[in-house]
């Protein structure tokens, strides 16, 4: 556990969401004097948490979040997106995060530039942190939790979109999207297995978080779980010549 993160994360607002940030955090790999870029930041949390301990840029193409970063460890925010991944000398970061950004890219060929700029940027013996939303996981939570069920029979057969505040959501394959990118899965985590399908009103009692923390954590690596968490996370890293 990276324990600058877990101090920050169990400062959010609801336990589900808490629970959420100390996952990331416990599947991240300790990081301590490295260098670390953030792209697609948002407002910074998780940058700034990183930022106590290592020399972190963030990248976030809203001007918004932006203008109203967070910032209590000093780090680097900037406005921009491919354009300023581009712009970055080679083999420059021991970790690359990019959390729940891909899927609001509409472009397939925008989200492979910007995988092959990843697989540009990251250190040879560096990793890059990936959390994308998970279909099935989605279709999941409309049944079991919310009862949306012609909603999810929709999704289903392609006649709805799935949507959030930060707009529609563009599921993707990421091993189709790094086919002829020398990238490589080292580790593959689910996050969001069981508290997504949990009424809220059993988050906010007794010892709900460390419980469901333990439980999330013992099946993470799981397939038959991870294949229906709400997210998947997966640490990749340079591929060898011989494996890309």
């Amino acid at each position: 556990m990276n324990d600058q993160l877990k101090h920050f994360y169990e400062q959010q607002s609801t336990p589900w969401m808490t629970l959420f940030y100390r996952l990331v955090a416990a599947q991240l790999p300790v990081c301590s004097g490295k260098k670390i870029l953030d792209f697609g930041a948002g407002f910074g949390w998780t940058a700034n948490a990183l930022a106590l301990n290592n020399e972190v840029l963030a990248l976030e193409p809203n001007l918004d979040m932006v203008a109203n970063h967070c910032e209590t460890h000093p780090y680097e925010m900037r406005c921009g997106g491919l354009s300023e991944l581009k712009k970055l000398p080679a083999e420059s970061f021991d970790l690359i995060l990019c959390h729940n950004v891909l899927e609001y890219v509409c472009d397939q060929a925008e989200r492979q530039e910007i995988l092959a700029e990843f697989a540009r940027l990251v250190s040879t013996d560096g990793k890059i942190s990936v959390i994308k939303h998970h279909f099935p996981g989605a279709i999941m939570q409309r049944i079991v939790f919310e009862n949306h069920l012609d909603e999810a029979q929709m999704l289903l057969d392609g006649t709805a979109n799935h949507r959030s505040s930060f707009g529609v959501i563009h599921y993707y394959d990421l091993a189709v999207l790094t086919e002829n990118i020398p990238l490589k899965v080292d580790k593959k985590y689910g996050i969001g297995a069981f508290n997504r399908l949990q009424p809220n009103a059993f988050k906010n009692t007794g010892d709900w978080l460390e419980k469901m923390f333990r439980l999330e954590m013992t099946c993470a690596e799981k397939s038959e779980f991870r294949d229906i968490a709400f997210f998947n996370h997966l640490l990749l890293q340079k591929a060898k010549s011989d494996e890309a």
